[in-house]
């Protein structure tokens, strides 16, 4: 081995000497000591036999005690929000109070996301390390174990006390968050909000079930969304709440008082959907028989999910004589131009209906040539070559013709001069 081997091994002795040093002078500071473990033990809340005042020194020096002590503060904090709200109501300032409420909900120690202290997260850590430690600690103890034992079945009755408090501290709460739910949705329902009305009343009674005042609210507004069946659901639930009473409440009049109109409502509806269908089956019906081929798109853009439909340009109506009359669309490619016309009769010759249209020249008809004599009238079929028609046929007979096919109940119709060079582009055979 050489001289610089030799000096290497040496330095790397020395530096593992140095870590060794200050690993054994640097020890856990964290845990009890062994000398005063049992006044350490008594600072941690959950054995602590007598809790300072809020803002002592004691408290102000025991971080997991000042993280409950927050907590506790935060439900009162809660109130004081639903106190702020239900001024903000009386005053019908109804924004500001379901902001009010929203904020209480968001704070309220039985909600989803409880208010921790998140500044207090470390310390949290710190304190199951100080218990796991206790335990560690008492084993060493067995001289004391009469003491221990002693103690621990004092930490056991105060803790079973305890326990009871936190569960009725518990329920109060929930009562509280169930107000503040009924309350927004109250707030909201001024607001025309009845959407959000009503979830907030599934969710106080999903904490409550029979909260009777959310319950009555919840059919109110099942009532202005027009869920008129669900309405009653909400009044025979409450009714069954209230049916061991045998005295007449306010609550249980405004329940059949609502379940009487929503009854109404509900049936008022079914018989104008049965109305509906039957005249739209009698329509088919119609359309069948005249073999008129109809492809509507109506029922995809009524599925997408959150998506309004367009309103309809198409309509056809059925009238008292079982004749049909239309709304069609005259397009004019070569000026990229278009009339809508409603109630057009299907025994309504196209000429006289196009004499009523062109009557006066459109104003950008530049050069004049849409007149009945000088233009050409077409349908575009599904092989995209255009059929021209006679002007002298019915509507009806262009619409039953094989090739035709109505799209959203509006038909279309192409109307160019007859000299018009767009003509030449097209593909065109003759249908009438």
């Amino acid at each position: 081995m050489d001289l610089g081997t030799m000096q290497s091994d040496g330095r790397q002795e020395d530096a593992w000497d140095a870590v060794m040093d200050a690993f054994q002078s640097e020890r856990y500071s964290g845990g009890f000591s062994r000398e005063k473990w049992e006044e350490e033990f008594e600072r941690v809340p959950l054995f602590m036999k007598s809790v300072g005042e809020e803002g002592s020194s004691a408290a102000n020096n025991n971080p997991e005690l000042q993280c409950i002590q927050n907590m506790l503060s935060d439900l009162e904090f809660v109130k004081e929000r639903k106190e702020e709200g239900n001024e903000f109501f009386r005053q019908k300032q109804y924004r500001q109070a379901v902001e009010a409420y929203s904020s209480g909900i968001m704070l309220s120690p039985t909600n989803e996301k409880p208010p921790h202290c998140e500044e207090h997260k470390e310390h949290g850590i710190v304190r199951e390390g100080r218990l796991q430690e206790s335990v560690a600690t008492t084993s060493i103890h067995k001289a004391k174990k009469e003491k221990v034992t002693a103690q621990e079945r004092d930490i056991e009755r105060k803790s079973e006390k305890e326990s009871s408090d936190m569960e009725t501290d518990n329920e109060n709460c929930k009562e509280l968050l169930t107000i503040l739910h009924t309350n927004r949705a109250a707030a909201n329902f001024h607001l025309g909000n009845f959407r959000s009305a009503l979830n907030d009343i599934r969710r106080a009674t999903s904490i409550n079930p029979a909260h009777i005042k959310a319950i009555i609210r919840g059919a109110r507004c099942c009532l202005a969304l027009e869920c008129n069946g669900e309405a009653v659901a909400w009044c025979d639930r409450g009714l069954t709440l209230l049916s061991g009473s045998k005295v007449e409440s306010s609550e249980k009049t405004s329940l059949l008082q609502i379940r009487v109109k929503a009854e109404r409502l509900r049936k008022e509806k079914e018989r104008d959907e049965r109305k509906t269908r039957t005249k739209e089956a009698a329509l088919l019906q119609a359309l069948k028989d005249r073999g008129i081929c109809l492809v509507t798109h109506s029922l995809v853009a009524d599925s997408e999910e959150g998506a309004d439909a367009p309103e309809r340009e198409g309509n056809v109506v059925l009238l008292s004589g079982g004749r049909l009359a239309w709304s069609v669309a005259f397009l004019y490619p070569e000026d990229d131009q278009r009339d809508l016309v409603v109630d057009f009769h299907e025994d309504t010759i196209l000429a006289d209906q196009l004499e009523t249209i062109l009557h006066e020249p459109p104003p950008w008809d530049l050069n004049g040539q849409y007149h009945v004599s000088n233009i050409r009238v077409f349908f575009e079929s599904e092989d995209q070559i255009w059929n021209e028609v006679s002007q002298q046929v019915t509507l009806g007979d262009v619409l039953s013709h094989p090739r035709f096919i109505v799209k959203d109940y509006l038909p279309h119709l192409f109307i160019c001069p007859i000299s018009s060079p767009f003509l030449k582009r097209q593909r065109i055979r003759k249908a009438f």
